[in-house]
């Protein structure tokens, strides 16, 4: 199969020069459906470069964008010059939680290609909860309790609304969607054959080696809970210049302590996020009907098993 060439077309204003360049796709979401795995499968293939970190948010976030184009096409730069780059930033799909992200993109990559993994809405939302509860992001609370102070993991399960917010700017041949059982079991090998495809890659056997679970574990967790912090410090002023001064052995042995802290953190703190109060699950399963509806139609699929 010939590669099938996805061009990025440099936006204006002298964005096309400097280090590093834009990257030709983007998994932007849903976050906890399998996003991590996707990506990581994909950086098996020789000619997949996904920044690091994984989610830069930096089309999300006014104090990430602020750090400039520059920045962001740095995290590309140590791809090899055939390599489509990939950003997997679930956060791009979280309006109105962040920055107009379609917008952004489009203005500098207007031919990106997306990739969309949905979930079960209900189970994907409080997923993304305890997710928050474990790596700290939020103080423990219920899931209701939860839910009672923002909308945002209500929000990120609306995936046709989230959808069409990309369709003002992009068009539906750029996007391929996923659904998270896409990801498991017998139709992983198709799936992953499948998103191949999309990128324009030649097909490789990606389940060469075993099968990979991300964030399955507690290490994976702690040590995306130490990515997260790093990025936080790293934001700092006069931050990369003090890191700089510290030798790579320090750094690396610094990184192995703080993982191995947090993985007894979690270890501690696993029953921290409550389960899902029955009564709650019903109330959103309704609130979800009419939406997942919608979805069935625009995909042309059924969505019958997230009815209950």
């Amino acid at each position: 199969m010939t590669p099938v060439e996805h061009p990025i077309v440099e936006a204006k204003k002298g964005m096309s020069s400097g280090v590093g360049r834009w990257p030709h796709f983007m998994v932007i979401g849903a976050a906890r459906s399998g996003t991590t795995t996707l990506c990581t499968y994909l950086q098996r293939h020789e000619r997949v470069y996904i920044c690091s970190p994984k989610e830069p948010c930096y089309f999300a976030y006014g104090d990430v964008f602020a750090r400039g184009d520059a920045w962001y096409r740095s995290l590309f730069a140590g791809a090899p010059p055939d390599a489509l780059c990939g950003d997997g930033s679930t956060t791009y799909s979280r309006w109105p939680h962040t920055l107009d992200s379609p917008a952004l993109i489009h203005e500098r990559m207007p031919d990106a290609r997306f990739i969309y993994i949905m979930r079960h809405p209900v189970d994907r939302a409080y997923s993304m909860y305890r997710f928050r509860i474990q790596m700290g992001m939020i103080k423990p609370m219920t899931f209701e309790q939860a839910l009672a102070e923002t909308d945002l993991f209500l929000d990120a399960s609306r995936y046709l609304d989230q959808i069409e917010r990309f369709l003002r700017f992009f068009r539906k041949d750029q996007f391929l969607f996923l659904e998270f059982q896409d990801l498991h079991g017998e139709a992983l090998p198709s799936t992953l054959a499948q998103v191949q495809q999309f990128l324009g890659l030649e097909e490789r056997d990606l389940l060469a080696g075993s099968e990979i679970q991300a964030n399955a574990d507690q290490v994976q967790l702690a040590r995306k809970q130490v990515d997260n912090m790093v990025s936080v410090i790293k934001r700092l002023p006069a931050a990369e210049s003090l890191l700089k001064m510290v030798s790579a052995t320090a750094r690396q042995k610094g990184y192995r302590i703080l993982v191995n802290a947090k993985r007894r953190s979690l270890s501690r703190n696993q029953d921290d996020a409550p389960p899902m109060l029955p009564a709650t699950r019903e109330k959103l399963l309704g609130v979800f009907r009419a939406p997942n509806e919608s979805l069935a139609r625009f995909l042309e699929r059924d969505l019958s098993s997230w009815s209950v």
